[in-house]
């Protein structure tokens, strides 16, 4: 989060460059959700199972049509615009690892005024 640290950046530009300084120091980082799960494509496309299933019997038997919009989850949006996962971290792993790990990760807070 680039406020805590007084920077005036937003979270996506913020996340790149924390990121890329992360991989120079050898931990590759990276995003796993990119979008809101309701804004992915089977449920914009309601494609579902079967004619469209489960959308099309609710529609059919409420008449009521369901809409999925990624924006209307504004703190899933915020989410995704400030997270990323370091790879690497699961088992077998070592001490020595997460060591340098949480080293690179110093380095690179400790240095936010330079890279901004």
């Amino acid at each position: 989060h680039p406020e805590p640290l007084g920077l005036d950046i937003a979270p996506e530009p913020f996340r790149a460059r924390v990121q890329e300084a992360l991989a120079a120091e050898g931990v590759e980082c990276g995003q796993w959700q990119r979008m809101p799960v309701p804004a992915q494509d089977i449920f914009q496309t309601k494609a579902g199972y079967g004619k469209g299933w489960p959308w099309s019997v609710v529609e059919a038997v409420t008449g009521e049509r369901y809409t999925y919009r990624g924006e209307d989850y504004p703190q899933s949006v915020d989410f995704l615009a400030r997270h990323f996962y370091a790879h690497g971290i699961w088992p077998p792993n070592g001490e020595k690892l997460m060591d340098a790990y949480g080293d690179a990760f110093e380095k690179v807070v400790g240095s936010v005024g330079e890279l901004f």
